[in-house]
């Protein structure tokens, strides 16, 4: 089973020693291979996406690629929805999107889990 948690926003900025800050020219941090889906998941994170730039539509948030057709990705639609997609030898294992978009200009606060 796969749920996208709903999405909360909030005007206030998280504080904390163990946040990061992109700047939007070509930011990550490489988790090796560390983040498998294949037992039960839970991935959370508070994401502020500017409007600026290209603002919030189809911004990778978090992915693994092993190949063209095994993968999985957490980012946001053109529309700016929350998605998940995973594939497993090309074929769709898992995915959903949220119904509503996030909201630019403050922190989104986004979870995936999986069972």
């Amino acid at each position: 089973m796969l749920g996208l948690a709903n999405v909360l926003s909030s005007s206030s900025t998280p504080e904390s020693k163990y946040s990061l800050n992109f700047d939007g020219a070509n930011d990550y941090i490489d988790f090796n291979n560390v983040l498998n889906l294949s037992t039960d998941f839970t991935i959370s994170m508070w994401v502020k996406l500017s409007s600026a730039g290209e603002g919030i539509a189809n911004q990778d948030l978090m992915s693994k690629y092993e190949d063209d057709e095994n993968f999985w990705y957490i980012r946001t639609q053109g529309d700016g929805k929350f998605q998940f997609q995973a594939n497993d030898g090309g074929s769709s294992v898992m995915g959903r999107v949220y119904s509503t978009a996030l909201t630019a200009d403050v922190w989104n606060h986004c979870v995936v889990t999986g069972d």
